[in-house]
């Protein structure tokens, strides 16, 4: 027999998956020019990259590590096609241990430069060029409303799927 707690989880898991569907969908809906696509596909591993250095400068090693397992297990668990979950979960692996390098090797200062440099430099390419350039449209995020915290916490996922 399956235990309360195995049903509850199996049920969160459904509205996750759902939830994911959802927004890949509105991903796509935004994202149907090739090149767009392909910006995104290179930037937004840039962008996330970017944040976990942040988290890692800001709140430590422990919380590093900890967003990366919860981004890798996230990817796997609501991905319908396993490649991009898998895919997705090996760069938050290595994304964390990069960050980690970074946070070691070089001052404080030099690493938040890093950091902006990287996260600024994809988002004016992805809304820039990929969104204003050749979509002609705006980037999902102008419209909050549409966006999940999943969506925000799976989006390597979401460009590697689309």
């Amino acid at each position: 027999t399956v235990s309360f707690y195995d049903k509850v989880a199996m049920r969160n898991l459904t509205k996750l998956r759902s939830l994911h569907r959802q927004d890949l969908l509105i991903y796509r809906r935004a994202h149907q020019e090739r090149r767009n696509r392909f910006i995104h596909y290179m930037m937004v591993p840039a962008e996330c990259l970017s944040f976990q250095l942040f988290l890692r400068l800001v709140a430590g090693k422990g919380i590093n590590v900890t967003s990366s397992v919860l981004f890798s297990v996230l990817s796997v668990l609501v991905a319908a096609n396993p490649l991009p979950g898998i895919a997705s979960f090996l760069f938050h692996f290595i994304s964390c241990v990069a960050t980690n390098y970074i946070a070691k090797t070089y001052t404080f200062k030099e690493s938040i430069i890093t950091g902006s440099l990287c996260w600024t430099i994809a988002w004016i390419v992805q809304v820039g060029i990929g969104h204003y350039l050749f979509e002609k449209n705006s980037p999902n995020v102008a419209n909050m409303t549409e966006v999940s915290y999943l969506a925000m916490c799976t989006s390597v996922l979401i460009a590697w799927s689309s």
